[in-house]
């Protein structure tokens, strides 16, 4: 059985494939309307907070403080700053599992110096793409005030202490396979260090949701939010959130 929110993205997606494809709006159908009606009365409020910015930066400075090595702390923050700035679901970076392998291979992860350095991310499959038509994700330098958050950064410092042996991107030195499980506690240890108010309301995927937020509140275009989320509907609305604002420093 699909959970409410499931039902409502997947109908969404569908109605705006038959739109694109033959031109049939079944999203104004009045038997499409009423199914999705009394799904929304069956769904619990999504409580979870965005990640901002500043928060961002500060849990940049608190993995090394709750992590048990310089290694673990440069791997989280990397996993971090990646899942903010390319609005990634957890799933698409690491693994769900410790018997499962993750889908980000270190061949899946390029970074080129032209003018601008842009770091290149190959999502091969993800929760809208079941049948592994994969996508690119290009993210762009930050400005130097945030060079502690910035993807390509991090990513460049990640990766001049990851071992080399190993095909999956994200690894422990001993090359075991990093999970969601652990992003999620490294947060938590995070937010309670920073005496951060609600920390249960926070999960791996207040970064996504602190992602698509940060580009609303800079004016990014509704297709443009789209294509940066990997969204196929309008369920980006749900992930613009009120945020607090926390100084940089």
């Amino acid at each position: 059985m699909f959970s409410p929110n499931t039902i409502i993205t997947y109908t969404s997606a569908i109605c705006q494939e038959l739109k694109q494809r033959n031109g049939l709006d079944l999203g104004g159908h009045f038997l499409v309307k009423r199914l999705l009606k009394c799904v929304k009365k069956d769904r619990s409020c999504d409580l979870r907070l965005p990640i901002s910015m500043g928060l961002l930066h500060k849990l940049n400075l608190a993995t090394v403080h709750v992590c048990t090595s310089c290694y673990e702390a440069t791997l989280f923050a990397c996993i971090f700053n990646l899942a903010f700035h390319g609005l990634f679901r957890i799933s698409e970076l690491v693994a769900t599992r410790q018997s499962s392998p993750s889908i980000l291979l270190y061949s899946h992860i390029s970074i080129i110096e032209n003018n601008v350095a842009t770091l290149n991310v190959k999502v091969v499959k993800s929760k809208t793409d079941q049948f592994s038509r994969s996508c690119n994700v290009v993210l762009h330098k930050q400005p130097d005030e945030h060079a502690r958050i910035c993807p390509i950064v991090s990513v460049t410092r990640y990766m001049s202490l990851r071992p080399a042996t190993f095909a999956t991107f994200f690894v422990h030195a001993d090359g075991r396979v990093v999970t969601s499980s652990q992003c999620n506690h490294v947060l938590q240890l995070c937010l309670k260090y920073l005496n951060i108010n609600d920390s249960a309301r926070y999960s791996s995927h207040s970064f996504r949701i602190g992602g698509c937020t940060h580009l609303s509140k800079r004016g990014v275009s509704e297709e443009a939010l789209k294509m940066a989320g990997r969204w196929r509907s309008d369920a980006y609305k749900k992930y613009i959130r009120q945020t607090t604002i926390i100084p940089l420093t």
